[in-house]
């Protein structure tokens, strides 16, 4: 049956008195009050005095508390704020309502629902916009595939994009604002991996190498201090470097020289204060990231200098009385590597650097991807294992195989 034929039998029973077009009006009208409020991307809620609460947005403040007495007056509230107000569903009111309530609903972290802003503020300066009822799927094609080449993007970072239009067109099509088949729409699009940007990187500055790895060791031994343990600690357990800033002391087992790792450190713009915020989030980085590191017999010392340096705090490493962040680790290994003249290296470089002297030693994969917190030893492969050896060692190598040195044969 056409939507032509279904509108006029409807219209006859309407006609004949089989339906009422004051209830269907009605019910029109309610069904169009719960889609506005709906859209709303505050949370509302009731408090612990009985009455009702929930944000507006306002042009000075960014947003202001409203109060009432009971759930209906705070909902007419906030309908006839946006019955007002929007006068379209532009992109960004969907993306905002959709990366706001996943947050309030604990979806997502702070961290994750900042990234989400980040990425919609890069891509959507003008799309967003638009009117999201007049978008079509092609119109959303070209829109992706052009921004591979406007920012030349990697694969890594197209996807980052792709997962934000995907989670607000989802919400979109649950709001009747789209009705297009989402899945096709990204999956038709005509992009291949050769579109993306790629880096080539030499293997040298991925990880520390085998002549640099044991002067940092060695110069961090000679400087011991708070920040020096812990990035000691990072080399020998290959831990995260958001899991290091997060330890307790309850974390260690020094019976087995073993560390339980449970949390890790987060970091989030505050939509409120403009100012990025460093929290702790009391679970890993990912659900693998739950398990037990050890520390080699030869650095077990490493407990008791910890303890020393911080006897009665709740975190491991702290200086005054305040947890170290990230950013002071890392700063300091970025200092290091400049005294020593070698190139600038992260934290990430030192876990790579672990994996990577954990798989030339041919530890066992199930062991390897236990200690990284991996799902699987592809992903410790293809991302992590680097080759360690420096340009001499490499030169060394090449000079004593026979095969590549026939200059002396051929003299003779």
């Amino acid at each position: 049956m056409t939507e032509y034929e279904q509108l006029d039998i409807l219209q006859q029973a309407i006609n004949r008195g089989i339906i009422d077009l004051t209830t269907i009006q009605q019910q029109v009208a309610d069904m169009e009050r719960e889609k506005i409020i709906k859209m709303h991307p505050h949370k509302i809620w009731q408090g612990t005095d009985g009455r009702w609460y929930t944000y507006l947005p306002d042009e000075a403040k960014g947003r202001v508390l409203k109060v009432r007495t009971t759930e209906k007056a705070i909902k007419n509230l906030v309908y006839d704020y946006w019955h007002e107000t929007l006068t379209v569903y532009t992109v960004k009111d969907v993306f905002d309502e959709w990366n706001d309530r996943r947050l309030e609903i604990g979806k997502i972290s702070a961290a994750t629902h900042t990234r989400n802003r980040q990425v919609f503020k890069r891509h959507f300066t003008e799309f967003g916009d638009n009117d999201i009822t007049t978008i079509t799927a092609t119109m959303w094609q070209d829109f992706l595939e052009e921004q591979i080449y406007i920012h030349n993007l990697k694969a890594k970072a197209f996807s980052n994009l792709k997962t934000v239009v995907r989670g607000m067109l989802k919400r979109a099509k649950k709001n009747g604002l789209i009705h297009f088949n989402i899945t096709e729409m990204l999956d038709d699009m005509d992009v291949s991996d050769r579109d993306f940007a790629t880096s080539a990187v030499n293997e040298e500055e991925e990880i520390f190498t085998e002549e640099e790895y044991p002067r940092v060791v060695e110069y961090l031994l000679k400087n011991l201090d708070m920040r020096n343990l812990g990035i000691l600690l990072m080399f020998e357990t290959g831990i995260r470097i958001g899991e290091l800033v997060t330890l307790k002391y309850e974390d260690f087992n020094q019976e087995h020289n073993a560390i339980s790792i449970k949390r890790t450190e987060t970091r989030y713009k505050d939509p409120e204060t403009g100012k990025y915020v460093q929290e702790v989030k009391e679970f890993p980085k990912t659900p693998a990231g739950w398990r037990t590191v050890l520390i080699p017999d030869v650095f077990s010392w490493l407990y008791t200098e910890l303890r020393k340096a911080n006897t009665f705090g709740e975190w491991v490493l702290m200086i005054d009385g305040k947890r170290l962040e990230t950013y002071r680790i890392r700063n300091r290994l970025y200092r290091i590597c400049k005294k020593l003249n070698i190139p600038k290296k992260s934290p990430h470089k030192a876990r790579k650097t672990y994996a990577s002297i954990l798989l030339d030693n041919k530890v066992d994969s199930k062991m390897v991807i236990g200690l990284m917190g991996h799902t699987n030893i592809a992903t410790t492969e293809i991302h992590y294992h680097r080759n360690r050896k420096g340009m001499d060692k490499k030169l060394a190598i090449l000079n004593s195989i026979p095969d590549l040195n026939l200059m002396n044969v051929c003299s003779d």
